[in-house]
């Protein structure tokens, strides 16, 4: 369009019918500056999304599990598309991070049937175009703006679709309504008489009030349905991507002709003086918007291959993915060294983390907690999902903390915990919330993975009480994994051996196909009696990838009976015998010189007689108190007894283990 006309459209905006005076404001409760969001990590959800027809896709989070919906454009005709291999155009997926892509809504052919069914089998019309920017006219190459019919969630869980080239406004009932996956004309051609005409509805944004706003592309207009009724709030050059903040007062609108973004005023006083309206910055090829809680708008450029940040409260705008250049790489480190192609569509979830439509990878990107968490929710669980990674089958992760928060204003009650989806039995949990929680209280679940068997598993934590959101959900992911221990490749499990001697078994440990980590081998905890073990090496690791089966052995030790006979020097064990002939010789002392005192004068006789006795007697005393010899006969410890003793090997990973069975057969000593 000529530069005059879209100066003249964007300088003068017209508000054409009713206003929004009661359009009403939740009360959001911000987090405070502290805990500002901080750049991301990114990484990819879903890949391959419509890789053959190369068709864009919109985005869009919501309903009481925080589901993700992409619904996929047409980009060529009904016939072409259907030449295409594997064209999945024309449809709506509903996916659950780490899990494949499930159909939603939509056959694939283009037609406007369905209404009161279910919508698997509804037609729709979905439909794409692209924008060239304003500096196009002035000879500059054209920057390019993918707008495609655009998908929104509200709090029930009910799916609103800009059918576009149907000109109706359509929704798909949610889980818990009265007629779960019903398609329905909302407004539009289809639904009957309507205030205002729709020509081609495009993006969708809803607000906390329900309050559903639509840009129209080929009126030029944005609008708001509320009520039953459609009311014109502006009316804006080539509309695209819309987004309203979390109170519901402000709606930002990308306008790709103009290469800007405007921000229509709906509070009430905005309204009053004609919805105001004014160009909040310029971009060149505005593809994307999204709102987090703190009210930061993050747009996507897709001429740049960037998603910028423009800051509420400073004004700064700064790029916080991407780094300028398509391509396809950076998952699992920053946002801003990451590459992005074309980036289109974006949608928020609770917990701040930013989905992006990456447009020309054909994948949807996640960049984690780069927004302001939504805290303005009434009862929150948190985080909205948690992906565990591989665990041994039969063993068990460690424990992921959930938190529930409630900011509703009132107590909780009847509070329920637990774990539903499609494999509930391989995760297990336990809390401390109690039936209970007081207004502003927080309560931790701890939830741990316990595969079953190999392979993808998924389920759902689920929190019911009487809040009206209930039930908070979080989704839940892992991958059981496998290893094995088993003896080598013509290796013997039994084998026999003589007491006093060494069996060594030749055993492998091999991982499946996704197994990585470290196995830790172990001896068998039934040895026989006087019998070691020892294993080597103590434990076999695949640090990144799964690998070949590795080696290792385990020893058994027997132990025999042996006797030895030892002989110790003489020793003198006869002492209380020699105490006592040393008493008899200080008697014997005693009565020689009482006898010595009582002989005549010149007597010696008995004196010459009694000393060799004494003598004598000493030296018996001396040898009966210290005289003597032994022998020790020293038998070793029990030995090992006769018999077979089956056994298990086993490794331990990630709290599970895997064994094999072996068995030593224990004979009698060689004479």
């Amino acid at each position: 369009m000529h530069r005059k006309l879209a100066a003249a459209l964007l300088g003068s905006v017209v508000v054409v019918l009713a206003t929004l005076s009661g359009v009403a404001q939740t009360n959001s409760k911000q987090v405070s500056d502290a805990a500002a969001s901080a750049r991301g990590i990114v990484r990819t959800i879903q890949s391959q999304i419509a890789a053959a027809s190369a068709s864009p896709f919109s985005l869009a989070i919501g309903g009481p599990d925080g589901r993700i919906y992409f619904a996929v454009s047409r980009a060529t005709s009904e016939a072409a598309a259907a030449a295409v291999a594997g064209d999945i155009s024309n449809r709506i997926f509903s996916v659950v991070p780490g899990q494949k892509a499930v159909h939603f809504a939509g056959t694939g052919s283009f037609g406007f049937l369905g209404d009161g069914g279910l919508a698997a089998d509804a037609e729709f019309e979905l439909s794409s175009i692209a924008f060239a920017n304003a500096d196009a006219s002035q000879g500059a190459p054209p920057a390019l703006a993918p707008l495609h019919s655009g998908i929104a969630v509200g709090a029930d869980g009910t799916l609103f679709v800009a059918d576009t080239q149907n000109s109706t406004i359509r929704t798909i009932a949610g889980a818990q309504s009265s007629e779960p996956m019903i398609t329905r004309s909302l407004v539009g051609k289809w639904a009957g008489a309507s205030n205002i005409e729709l020509i081609a509805p495009a993006a969708l944004a809803i607000d906390a009030s329900g309050t559903l706003y639509i840009s129209d592309v080929r009126s030029n207009s944005i609008l708001a349905y509320r009520d039953n009724a459609l009311s014109i709030l502006a009316h804006v050059i080539t509309p695209g991507a819309i987004a309203v903040n979390a109170a519901g007062t402000k709606l930002y609108v990308a306008s790709p002709a103009a290469g800007k973004i405007l921000e229509v005023d709906l509070s009430p006083n905005g309204i009053a003086n004609g919805s105001s309206i004014r160009a909040l910055l310029a971009t060149a090829a505005p593809s994307g918007l999204a709102v987090d809680a703190g009210g930061n708008i993050f747009v996507a450029d897709s001429s740049a291959n960037t998603i910028r940040k423009f800051d509420a409260q400073s004004g700064a705008l700064t790029v916080v993915a991407g780094t300028g250049v398509a391509g396809y790489s950076g998952d699992g480190g920053p946002a801003v060294r990451a590459a992005f192609h074309s980036p289109a569509d974006l949608a928020f979830d609770r917990a701040g983390d930013l989905f992006v439509s990456d447009a020309g990878n054909h994948a949807i990107r996640e960049v984690i907690e780069i927004g302001r968490p939504d805290q303005s929710t009434t009862v929150i669980l948190g985080p909205a999902s948690g992906q565990f990674g591989n665990v041994v089958t039969g063993g068990s992760s460690s424990a992921q903390v959930f938190t529930l928060t409630n900011n509703s204003g009132v107590s909780l009650t009847s509070e329920v915990v637990t774990i539903a989806g499609s494999d509930p039995l391989d995760f297990s949990q336990n809390n401390t919330c109690g039936s209970s929680l007081a207004t502003g209280a927080t309560c931790n679940i701890n939830v741990k993975f316990n595969p079953t068997i190999a392979g993808a598993r998924a389920a759902t934590l689920q929190v019911t009480d009487s809040d009206p959101s209930s039930p908070q959900t979080a989704a839940l992911t892992g991958f059981g994994d496998d290893f094995e221990v088993s003896a080598q490749t013509g290796a013997l499990t039994t084998l026999n051996i003589r007491q006093g001697t060494t069996a060594t078994f030749k055993l492998a440990a091999a991982p499946d196909q996704t197994f990585t980590g470290t196995v830790t081998l172990n001896c068998p905890a039934n040895l026989p009696t006087s019998t070691t073990c020892t294993v080597n090496p103590t434990s076999v690791t695949w640090p990144s990838a799964p690998g070949a089966s590795q080696n290792f052995t385990a020893a058994f030790t027997t132990t025999q009976k042996t006797t030895s006979i030892v002989s110790r020097p003489p020793r003198f064990p006869s002492r209380p015998i020699g105490l006592l002939a040393l008493g008899l010789l200080a008697l014997i002392w005693v009565a020689g010189r009482i006898a010595e005192k009582q002989r005549p004068l010149g007597g010696n006789l008995g004196r010459s007689r009694m000393r060799p006795l004494g003598v004598a007697l000493g030296a018996v005393a001396l040898l009966m108190a210290g005289c003597g010899s032994s022998t020790t006969i020293s038998t070793a410890p029990d030995p090992t007894p006769l018999g077979t003793y089956p056994m298990t090997v086993f490794g331990e990973a990630q709290n599970a283990s895997r064994g094999v069975t072996v068995t030593l057969v224990v004979v009698a000593a060689a004479e």
